[in-house]
Formats: C-alpha cells, sequence, structure tokens
C-alpha cells in the first residue's frame, strides 16, 4: 500500500497524469514563516519572523515581490483579506489593516482566528474570553452573536463554505479534536471525522464539494474529504508539522505552510485544472 501510494504520488508531481501540477517552495529561510492565505488578485499574505516578531507580508506567487505590511510589537498572524482591508490577530485581539493604518476591531478580551465571509460582511471568530466559542462580527457595525451554543465544548478554526451558508469549525467534545459543520440558518452541528487522530483547521475547497483538514496522530498531515466527511483521504504528506493552509480565489492554488527539518516554510501547489479530488503530494519526495 505504501509503496503504491509513493508512486502515485511520484507520477502526479511528474505530470505524467496530465493534471500540470507544481509543487514549489516559496521561503527556504532560517526564520518561521508561516500562516498563508491570498489576496483577492492573488498574491500570497502571510506572517514571518524575518525581523523579530512576526509581522504580516506578501509576495508574488512565484516569491518575488515580498513586503512587509505591519510593523509592530504584536504578534501579527492569521491574514484574511476583506473589501474594507486586511483583518488579523494581534496578540489577544483582532486587528484590521487598510489603506496602510491599522485600527482594532476587537479587544479587550481574548479573541482569535478571524475568518471573513465569502463577501466580505461578516467575521467569523474565537472567543475564548470565558468559553471557547464561535461568534460573528459584522464588519459594517460592531454587531456581535455568538454562532453555536451546546456541543461541542470546544470550538476554534471557523471556515466559510464558498456559498456562505456554512461555516466548518474544530470541536472538541470528549477529549479529541474533530471536524464540524454548522449552517448559519440553525440546526445542530454534523461531526465530518471520527477517529485517526486529531482533526481541525478546516479550509474548504472553492467547488464546495470537499474540505482540506489537518490530521495529527503519529505524524502531521493534510488530508482531503468529501463536503459532509465522505472519502476521507491524503492530500498532503511528508511534513514535520504544519499549521494553516488557504486556496486562491480562482482554485487553481494552494498554499500552506510546512516544516521539514528546523526551517518552518511557505509552499505553494499549482493546479492549472483546479480539480483537487486525486492530487496527492509527498514532501518527502521534494529536494531539502
Amino acid at each position: 500500500m505504501k509503496a503504491a501510494l509513493a508512486l502515485v504520488v511520484a507520477l502526479v508531481i511528474m505530470g505524467c497524469t496530465g493534471s500540470g501540477l507544481e509543487v514549489v517552495r516559496l521561503t527556504s529561510s532560517p526564520w518561521k514563516e508561516a500562516f498563508p492565505s491570498f489576496t483577492p488578485d492573488g498574491r500570497v499574505l502571510y506572517a514571518s519572523e524575518e525581523v523579530g516578531n512576526y509581522d504580516l507580508w506578501f509576495m508574488n506567487t512565484d516569491g518575488t515581490g515580498k513586503r512587509r505590511l505591519t510593523v509592530d510589537e504584536g504578534y501579527d498572524i492569521l491574514p484574511a483579506s476583506t473589501p474594507k482591508g486586511i483583518v488579523y490577530e494581534s496578540g489577544t485581539g483582532v486587528w484590521i489593516l487598510s489603506d496602510g493604518e491599522r485600527r482594532p476591531i476587537l479587544t479587550g478580551g481574548w479573541y482569535s482566528d478571524p475568518r471573513p465571509s465569502p463577501d466580505g460582511r461578516l467575521i467569523a471568530y474565537v472567543n475564548t474570553t470565558g468559553e471557547q466559542e464561535l461568534w460573528l462580527l459584522d464588519l459594517g457595525g460592531d454587531n456581535r452573536k455568538l454562532l453555536l451554543t451546546g456541543p461541542p465544548r470546544l470550538k476554534k478554526d471557523p471556515a466559510w463554505s464558498p456559498d456562505g451558508r456554512e461555516i466548518a469549525f474544530a470541536g472538541m467534545e470528549a477529549g479529541t479534536w474533530d471536524i464540524y459543520v454548522m449552517r448559519l440558518g440553525g440546526g445542530a452541528p454534523i461531526q465530518l471525522t471520527q477517529g485517526g487522530g486529531e482533526a481541525d483547521r478546516p479550509v474548504y475547497i472553492p467547488d464546495g464539494g470537499g474540505v482540506v483538514y489537518r490530521r495529527q496522530g503519529n505524524r502531521t498531515e493534510l488530508w482531503q474529504m468529501g463536503a459532509r466527511g465522505e472519502d476521507p483521504r491524503p492530500f498532503v504528506l511528508g511534513t514535520d508539522s504544519m499549521m494553516t493552509s488557504a486556496f486562491s480565489p480562482d482554485g487553481k492554488n494552494f498554499a500552506f505552510d510546512a516544516r521539514r527539518g528546523r526551517n518552518l516554510d511557505i509552499w505553494l501547489l499549482r493546479n492549472p485544472s483546479g480539480d483537487w479530488r486525486k492530487v496527492v503530494v509527498d514532501l518527502a519526495l521534494q529536494p531539502p
């Protein structure tokens, strides 16, 4: 089974399947670079420790044109684009960067994981000031709403479906993180994963047909599954650890951070077809 999987991986990476998939290491630095996402025009947003603590940067999808966006003493991570600016986590709050100016939008508590809705009007975030709950913020004002009461007991890592009607998230009820999905219109959340190790950091595939998530057991990997948890399968293998990932707006690029050895770097998968269902990549087959 292992040998067969390695053969499939090699064929995909070499382009023998006709997919034209490319595996690109965008950064290779002694400092940490992580938490990638995309701007509306397809550039990569990320956080880098190049100048000490994490600040926000962006670059082109070929690794050129790097530019620093924030300069402060905060720990700036998890950037995400909205029509109003870039929202991100800094320290124990959520901030927005617009026209070169940064301002707080959630402070005075412990707020994290800001994820904008597809239309950019709403922000789903984690409020750990009391219980670890998912909340919504209307960027047009200061209206806040608790998204879900009841199980699972702890919640984190919200991710919007492409149509904005559902939010996938990681939940813990009995000591293990699993992936759940909830409809914004109400109803109990649906558990999508069970067993096989911890599951968190969900990201929807842009066509809405599936979810990519981080799976941690004996090793840390990215897996993908159908939108209701069907057919779970490996997606990115061969890393020591990884934290977050994101698809480009056109669905043809996939960025993720991964540690191999001492370096935590940004990687990119280029897939001109935009069809990710049969893609399996093993970073162990890539040059060091």
